[in-house]
């Protein structure tokens, strides 16, 4: 069964071919006057899938719930397989 899945983590790395160890590069916090946090760096995941490539929508959404149990099977099937999606 072939399913085509993006997963795209975001994070900004510099690494170098002689490197023995990962450079992380990171922007400092923003803060105001005071020293209150406006805006940071979060680490974050995003997935996506392209519906209209899928060839098993009802096997991906039962791969995706078993690893990811937050996700609402219905929903996703609706998502892949809607009108919009043909």
């Amino acid at each position: 069964m072939a399913v085509k899945i993006c997963l795209s983590i975001l994070f900004f790395s510099i690494t170098s071919a002689n490197a023995t160890e990962q450079i992380n590069g990171q922007r400092a916090d923003i803060v105001d006057r005071n020293g209150v946090v406006l805006a940071t760096n979060v680490n974050t995941a995003a997935l996506y899938a392209h519906p209209q490539e899928l060839i098993d929508p009802k096997g991906t959404v039962e791969k995706l719930v078993a690893n990811f149990p937050d996700l609402n099977a219905k929903r996703l099937l609706s998502n892949f397989t809607g009108p919009s999606q043909i």
